[in-house]
């Protein structure tokens, strides 16, 4: 069942330590295509070995220059004759090299980022804004909050943060949904708990930038 797609080890192992239960899923399917097999010894207590083999075919040595790769061009999303209003944006993702990622896209666009690494982060942050009214850091235009996290996950955390802006009678801070869950059920589920919109990994940059565009609202 290890091999299986969503297949954790019980029902609560991603609240503790984050994942979907597709990693292993996806690198059983790549070592398949490459015409090998993925395997797994383990015993209770003393710890598991993941093991995998492929097929290669043997290449004769040749003399090839080394030459340095080409330079990429910076990845920017931006009309210059029109150039986005910089807004802060609070990050919500348990995994680091996503949060790098997301964080480095939206600074290129001209966006000021903080990162919290679960929901209750994301609470704590979001109301940190309410009480330190004069301190612009806290002071979120919106949120991009992941699904699943441990601690909290982003269902509940929308859902507290919601009910906060309703106690208070203020104004909701746009949050978006990220998951690499695709199904229908999943965006429902975001959608009823309080978020504006869903975005499905991987994205475009794209994407997040016309949705930070469309859903921060000026103020009167």
């Amino acid at each position: 069942n290890l091999f299986q797609r969503f297949s954790q080890a019980n029902g609560n192992t991603h609240q503790h330590y984050g994942g979907s239960g597709l990693g292993w899923f996806i690198s059983k399917e790549l070592v398949h295509l490459m015409g090998g097999k993925i395997w797994v010894e383990s015993e209770l207590g003393k710890g598991a070995k993941f093991m995998f083999t492929f097929k290669v075919e043997e290449l004769e040595e040749a003399n090839i220059e080394s030459t340095p790769p080409p330079k990429l061009k910076q990845e920017r999303a931006v009309d210059d004759n029109n150039p986005p209003i910089s807004r802060r944006i609070l990050i919500v993702e348990d995994n680091i090299v996503n949060q790098k990622v997301l964080k480095r896209h939206l600074e290129n666009a001209g966006h000021v980022c903080l990162v919290a690494h679960n929901g209750l982060e994301a609470l704590n942050i979001s109301a940190r804004g309410l009480t330190d009214s004069t301190n612009p850091k806290y002071q979120i235009d919106l949120i991009f909050m992941d699904m699943e996290m441990p601690v909290m996950g982003g269902l509940e955390s929308t859902r507290l943060i919601r009910n906060r802006e309703l106690e208070l009678n203020i104004a909701k801070i746009p949050i978006i949904g990220l998951s690499g869950n695709a199904r229908q059920k999943h965006i429902t589920e975001a959608l009823d708990a309080g978020m504006q919109y869903f975005i499905i990994k991987p994205y475009k940059i794209d994407e997040l930038l016309r949705v930070v565009n469309d859903h921060v609202v000026e103020p009167a």
